[in-house]
């Protein structure tokens, strides 16, 4: 009985052992790349000046360096969620590899990166915003239009995230009825 419940496992694994290892690549490579990202992008002040001046209508250059500070304190607590999602998947990922594809510690772990990925989404929002308006703070009222925004992109990730919540509860709940089955033969 064993080998009847390996073999179909041991295919799979080899189906999909190349995507997952590229798969880890990604997840760790992505959030090294944007870490190194977000310091470029916030250590060169004139860019920072340029894209919000082009992006809001809005001068920042009088902007302190606390300002700066702050926003880049901002985007690494965002960050610590997107390494959260990354380590979750690389978990998930390392079980499939070992063989567990169809395990409840599988699915708890996917469940999680779903979640990580689903709070980084929708706090990513109001970050944006918020951003704008911690560097211009130093501005009159008056001056600011910023109303906030949305990317096109948000909705897909949103979906995406969902999505791998939705799969994280199928793969449990097919886990359990495996478990389930494996006790009664």
């Amino acid at each position: 009985m064993t080998d009847e419940i390996t073999t179909p496992h041991a295919a799979l694994r080899g189906r999909i052992g190349w995507l997952c290892r590229v798969l880890q690549a990604l997840v760790v490579g992505w959030p090294i790349w944007i870490l190194y990202i977000i310091f470029a992008y916030w250590g060169d002040r004139a860019f920072v000046v340029k894209k919000i001046r082009e992006m809001f209508d809005i001068d920042v250059s009088g902007a302190a360096q606390f300002q700066i500070t702050e926003t880049v304190s901002m985007q690494l607590v965002l960050w610590t969620v997107l390494a959260a999602m990354c380590f979750s998947l690389w978990r998930v990922l390392s079980l499939y590899l070992r063989g567990d594809i169809f395990s409840i510690d599988a699915a708890l772990w996917l469940r999680r990166a779903g979640l990580f990925g689903l709070v980084a989404t929708i706090a990513d929002l109001p970050s944006r915003s918020l951003i704008v308006l911690i560097m211009a703070q130093h501005l009159p009222e008056s001056a600011m239009k910023h109303r906030g925004y949305i990317s096109s992109d948000d909705p897909l990730h949103l979906m995406i995230a969902l999505i791998v919540i939705a799969f994280a509860h199928i793969q449990k709940s097919a886990a359990e009825i495996a478990a389930d089955h494996a006790q009664i033969v």
